[in-house]
């Protein structure tokens, strides 16, 4: 039953690896992207084009009809507090109210103009974006790393016990601290999802630790 046991850890980290070549490729592939996006953008000259124009927007939201599990009541909260304001901005000014009798509905309204937008009105929020991705998928990359060393130890091991899966998984509980951190950084609230992840991960590591203790206590007895 153990040799069972055994195999069936050995089989789901072959498993995980190939998965995580997959993940690494895609997550690489996204970071060149970003970069050369950054680069890019960053080589366009500022007058090689400029917008003017006016603008007219109406959006309709119907409440009843969005599925529960998507609850956008926060997003319009937001939206009622952007309500009535004038906004300018860089060569851009609008007018946004929101109206809730319409149709049963909510509804956006927006309206304003673009006067001698150009390349460099934009950079300052394509630029940034593309380096914050960068940084994202990096996070994400190191991640994947350790988790796919970590598919390894279990790929080849006799035991789940033993000290280079105890290792490579205390790695891979420590690779998630900094994703954790950036998940409280980017957001408004604290992250609690990444937070609770990244702890059930480290107890984990703690909780195998004490496995491999007590195997080794045994093992000495024996």
């Amino acid at each position: 039953m153990e040799n069972k046991n055994v195999k069936r850890i050995n089989l789901i980290g072959k498993v995980s690896k190939i998965l995580l070549i997959i993940a690494q490729v895609f997550l690489i592939l996204g970071i060149v992207s970003s970069i050369i996006l950054a680069v890019g953008i960053m080589q366009i000259p500022d007058d090689c084009f400029k917008i003017n124009g006016n603008f007219t927007a109406q959006v309709l939201i119907d409440e009843d009809r969005i599925p529960p599990m998507l609850d956008m009541e926060e997003d319009i909260e937001a939206l009622e507090k952007l309500a009535d304001i004038n906004q300018k901005f860089k060569g851009i000014e609008f007018n946004m109210t929101v109206d809730e009798s319409v149709d049963g509905a909510i509804a956006v309204n927006a309206d304003g103009y673009l006067e001698n937008q150009d390349v460099s009105d934009y950079k300052y929020i394509a630029i940034p974006t593309a380096v914050s991705a960068v940084f994202v998928l990096v996070t994400v990359l190191l991640i994947a790393i350790f988790a796919f060393r970590l598919a390894d130890a279990f790929a080849k091991c006799s035991s789940p016990f033993e000290a280079n899966v105890l290792k490579r998984m205390k790695h891979f509980g420590i690779s998630m601290i900094p994703w954790a951190v950036m998940e409280c950084l980017a957001s408004d609230s604290v992250a609690v999802s990444a937070i609770l992840f990244t702890v059930v991960v480290i107890l984990f590591v703690q909780i195998f630790s004490y496995g491999a203790k007590i195997q080794q206590e045994n093992d000495d007895m024996v």
